[in-house]
Formats: C-alpha cells, sequence, structure tokens
C-alpha cells in the first residue's frame, strides 16, 4: 500500500511516491498489508488492510478474513512517546522512550510475547519487558535489547527453549544468550 486518498489508492510508481497526509516522518514499517510511520512528534501513523488488528483501530479480524482498508494514515489512538517501530508480517511493536514496549496484530505465533495466541487490534504493553533499548520484528518473530546488551526474543525465534526451527514457538520473551552459550574472546 503506497497510500492514497479516501476515493482510494495509489498503485505502484515507478519513482518515490510521497504517502500523502505523512510529514516529519523519522521511522518507517511496512507489512504484508499496510506501513506504519513514526513521526517526530513520537506518534504512530498507519495505512492499508485492518487485519488481524494491524493498524490498532480496535478492529480484530480472524486470520484469512479482509479488514477495513484505510488509504490515508491515522494515528495509532493512546500511544505517545514513541522513539522506534518495528513489525513482522502482520504485527506492530512500538518502543516508547520509558523503556517500555507495546504490541499488536497477529499473534498466532505468539510473536507479541504475551503468553498466548489472542489477537490484539489495540496496543498492549509487554508487561515483562522494561529497560528496553531497540526492538527488532520479522514474519512472526520479535526481539528486544536490554540496557546491558542483551537480547530477547519470542515468537517463532530461536531461544534456549527453541534451538532449532522445529522447536515450538517462545511464548514469553526469553534470553538469546542461553543458545549462544558464553562469550568467546575473538583473537
Amino acid at each position: 500500500f503506497l497510500g492514497g486518498t479516501d476515493r482510494g489508492p495509489t498503485f505502484v510508481r515507478r519513482q518515490p511516491t510521497v504517502v500523502a497526509g505523512l510529514e516529519r516522518v523519522i521511522g518507517i514499517g511496512a507489512f504484508d498489508h499496510g506501513g506504519a510511520a513514526l513521526r517526530d512528534d513520537r506518534t504512530v501513523w498507519m495505512w492499508g488492510e485492518d487485519v488481524e488488528g494491524l493498524l490498532a483501530t480496535g478492529a480484530v479480524t480472524l486470520s484469512g478474513q479482509s479488514g477495513k482498508t484505510y488509504f490515508t494514515p491515522r494515528r495509532v489512538a493512546g500511544l505517545d512517546g514513541v522513539i522506534q517501530i518495528a513489525g513482522g508480517s502482520r504485527h506492530v511493536l512500538a518502543l516508547k522512550s520509558d523503556g517500555t514496549v507495546w504490541g499488536w496484530g497477529a499473534n498466532r505465533g505468539y510473536q507479541l510475547g504475551l503468553g498466548d495466541t489472542d489477537r490484539r487490534g489495540v496496543p498492549t504493553t509487554i508487561p515483562s519487558l522494561t529497560g528496553v533499548t531497540r526492538i527488532y520484528a520479522h514474519e512472526y518473530m520479535s526481539a528486544a535489547r536490554l540496557a546491558d546488551g542483551s537480547w530477547l526474543v519470542w515468537g517463532d525465534a530461536p531461544s534456549g527453549e527453541r534451538p532449532t526451527d522445529d522447536g515450538p514457538p517462545v511464548r514469553t520473551p526469553s534470553a538469546l544468550a542461553r543458545l549462544l552459550g558464553p562469550a568467546t574472546e575473538v583473537a
């Protein structure tokens, strides 16, 4: 989705295209069904098809169902102070300046880190995460870097509980260090 107006979408163009309604953007994310932008006022704006809660409008569709399409970016309500956004196929993470992480959207692979597979149509804090300095998301996995440099992962991610791709998803943030073992010095 390249955005557009309330009358319809902007289709693929050969040259870079401005998304109408966005300005002062300092971060961007792309998903299977839409996009997200982080503005310099620390607010998040989203557009596209609202599937499985992806656009944080409060609506939640089931997997495979179509959602309402928004061609003009809409502000994610109730989410301020965001310093980074990241997203996988159909889920979004937002890191706030206070070190907390918020997630919404699809969750069938535990990619929201809340211990269940319920979709979320509004930003929901991941209570086990504090002191986070960076976030990452891809497909059905998520990760957070802590102030001490360590990483926590969840969803379809490698961890002590899931050292290979054939293990079960990681339900809540789990230390990546258990998979890597003790640090070794490189000459």
